[in-house]
């Protein structure tokens, strides 16, 4: 089962959990074709009672994408714990424990780079952007310093 929107798809996937729903974002249309930026699939089975056997799938599935891809590049310990691992595309690939399911992403280069500015420019991760929590006057102030400081003036 497939529902299109016109920002993404909502799709079943064949994986062995009971919620196999994914979703898929899709960025602008440019020739009639949309590109793929970000995909999210729980790789975990949902149990909003046991918090604990979900971060013990999320340890496992870690370990497992680890064994391939090499230790992660990233590793947050925010309310919802998150590892990442970048790609030789320039993508990334993200676990996060959301306490009730484990869901895997896969970033998009463009994506993978927003996330990797974000860090570079000191926001906050825990941010909900658009409910004036996310301090962008300060990244704003960061961004004008750095240009400063690189000789490529405001």
């Amino acid at each position: 089962m497939t529902r299109a929107s016109s920002a993404g798809l909502r799709f079943v996937t064949s994986l062995a959990v009971d919620d196999p729903r994914a979703r898929a974002l899709l960025g602008d249309e440019a020739a009639g074709t949309s590109t793929l930026e970000s995909l999210t699939v729980n790789v975990s089975d949902r149990d909003e009672a046991d918090a604990a056997a979900v971060h013990a799938a999320f340890e496992s599935v870690c370990a497992s994408v680890a064994d391939v891809l090499g230790p992660e590049v990233r590793r947050d310990a925010w309310e919802y714990p998150r590892r990442a691992w970048d790609l030789a595309s320039g993508g990334r690939i993200v676990l996060q424990d959301l306490h009730d399911v484990v869901i895997l992403k896969l970033l998009s280069r463009d994506m993978a780079d927003l996330e990797r500015d974000e860090v570079r420019l000191g926001i906050d991760p825990n941010r909900v952007p658009g409910t004036g929590h996310d301090d962008l006057e300060n990244a704003l102030r960061q961004v004008r310093r750095c240009g400063r400081s690189e000789g490529r003036g405001q």
